[in-house]
């Protein structure tokens, strides 16, 4: 699942800064929609790297074999 969060960070990251460019280069509506949709994408962005960062304090937690 770790590897899997991995993906989900790095889509969320690509899409964050399509979506922030997108809102630079437009006007109106559609530049306010993407930097809405961005702001969004950042939270999620957030929220997955807790995740990991707690995945990765269990692991180090673990006793090694």
């Amino acid at each position: 699942i770790e590897e899997t969060l991995w993906v989900a960070l790095r889509m969320f990251e690509e899409r964050r800064n399509l979506l922030a460019t997108i809102a630079k280069t437009k006007t109106g509506a559609e530049a306010r929609s993407a930097a809405e949709r961005a702001k969004d994408s950042a939270l999620h962005i957030e929220r997955i790297r807790a995740l990991l960062r707690v995945t990765d304090a269990a692991n180090e937690q673990e006793p090694a074999d």
